[in-house]
């Protein structure tokens, strides 16, 4: 699909990178993308990057982002990118743009769900631990966003495009609702995990990696890796993939 420069999509750019500047300041942020998807399958999109969204579209990103399935399939949560192995393919052309080291929150609403893309620099990884340690301030501005671009996102409303079969070729993955409490609590292999191992497993399913859950659970990352081998002995997974498949039936 080709988004055209003359298309509303490509023309805030500027009115949403001045938008940012608190998070540009604060946290370094180089890079942010608004996204609301509809429940009929319409979607907007705006960024302070318009040649990063031509290229997502022009190339069909979506087929490979865990961000696009139907609006109902999430829950309300935050997911940061570095432990998302099935996104690799969306991260690597990011980074031809030099957007990197970032967290995105999901935020459901009556008629679709809004995801918000913060992202920076290659070279800067540190920032990182920034973000975390500040979730309640980054989830703040999230509200300061849809007050300041409230114009923005109305008039963009007029201009909602619609990739046919979208929903379908996204991938699956944690970050999507899991089975219900009836279907988990039924379920014939249901294993007993330890405090430090659900910790472990729910940060693991937000995307964080070994050495960002241990420095969130201020344990050495040979102690989460012990945590995790033990889960995936449990659960009869091999691989950290297999083990985020199985987490998709838990309720974390």
């Amino acid at each position: 699909m080709i988004l055209h420069k003359n298309h509303f999509f490509m023309t805030t750019s500027e009115q949403i990178d001045e938008i940012i500047q608190p998070l540009k300041t604060h946290f370094g942020l180089t890079s942010f993308v608004y996204l609301k998807s509809f429940n009929e399958g319409s979607e907007i999109r705006l960024s302070n990057q318009p040649e990063w969204l031509a290229y997502f579209y022009e190339y069909e990103l979506y087929k490979f982002s865990l961000f696009e399935r139907h609006p109902s399939e999430y829950i309300k949560t935050y997911v940061v990118w570095a432990g998302l192995e099935i996104y690799k393919t969306v991260l690597e052309k990011a980074r031809l743009f030099n957007i990197d080291h970032g967290i995105t929150f999901i935020e459901p609403c009556a008629d679709g769900c809004e995801f918000f893309f913060l992202g920076t620099e290659s070279d800067r990884a540190n920032v990182m631990p920034k973000y975390l340690a500040n979730l309640d301030l980054l989830k703040r501005f999230l509200d300061y966003f849809r007050e300041k671009a409230a114009a923005l996102l109305n008039e963009a409303q007029k201009h909602k495009i619609t990739i046919s079969g979208k929903f379908e070729t996204a991938p699956k993955l944690f970050c999507l609702k899991e089975l219900n409490s009836s279907e988990f609590l039924g379920a014939p292999d249901l294993v007993e995990f330890t405090a430090r191992e659900l910790e472990c497993m729910r940060l693991l399913a937000k995307g964080y990696t070994q050495k960002m859950i241990a420095q969130e659970l201020n344990i050495s990352v040979r102690t989460v890796e012990t945590h995790l081998n033990h889960v995936k002995d449990k659960t009869h997974t091999r691989s950290r993939g297999e083990l985020a498949q199985y987490l998709l039936k838990l309720p974390l």
